[in-house]
């Protein structure tokens, strides 16, 4: 959680015009640290496929998470899916890898 929380306060000492999301964004972070079941709450919340959290996550302060390498091998496939199905098992590890270095241990 330090990156995100790391980015959100930076962002917020610039002098971000619209500071609302960033605001929603430490709340949640901060909340999810307190227990496994904000922690869940949170995780539930990034999986959300509806418009309370699309416009939330358009202002997401997970930047920073994955290695530049990471990003290039990202950027030279035609496109992305979101099914970790067809996801190859090298890019699955590197991204699970990224998501503890955020999160930790906690499981969904």
């Amino acid at each position: 959680m330090q990156v995100p929380l790391a980015n959100i306060e930076r962002w917020l000492s610039q002098g971000r015009l619209h500071k609302s999301p960033l605001l929603q964004w430490r709340s949640r972070l901060q909340e999810a640290q307190q227990s496994d079941e904000s922690m869940r709450n949170l995780l539930a919340f990034l999986r959300a496929d509806n418009a309370d959290s699309e416009t939330l996550k358009s202002c997401s302060p997970f930047v920073g998470l994955l290695s530049q390498t990471e990003l290039d091998e990202l950027n030279q496939r035609p496109c992305i899916s979101l099914d970790l199905m067809e996801l190859d098992e090298g890019l699955l590890r590197k991204s699970f890898a990224a998501w503890q270095r955020v999160f930790g241990n906690q499981r969904a």
